[in-house]
């Protein structure tokens, strides 16, 4: 199925995703819409990154840093808009590719 997103009012995205079954327990403040998950797509790919580099870092210390370090990572949409980092690659909607370095 189709979900579809906004980036803005005159921008849509169209994201192939899985039907999900969902259980509505009317909690209204953990409903997410549609329109969000293009943004909450690019917050999520940010925030893991940053978390990365962090690591990565933290990691090196004070050793030398090597030329370069590249991780990838997926992200995949579900059919009620919830944003998630994948289990695999083949299973995301988007791959996220982050560089250091060379």
């Amino acid at each position: 199925m189709l979900l579809e997103s906004r980036f803005s009012d005159d921008t849509p995205c169209l994201i192939d995703v899985e039907a999900v079954a969902s259980i509505n327990k009317g909690d209204a403040a953990h409903i997410i819409s549609p329109d969000d998950a293009m943004k909450n797509v690019v917050a999520l790919s940010g925030k893991v990154a940053r978390e990365l580099a962090l690591a990565a870092a933290g990691a090196a210390g004070s050793k030398p840093n090597p030329a370069g370090i590249e991780l990838e990572f997926g992200v995949r949409v579900d059919s009620n808009a919830v944003v998630s980092v994948a289990r695999t690659l083949a299973d995301a909607q988007f791959a996220v590719r982050v560089r250091w370095g060379r």
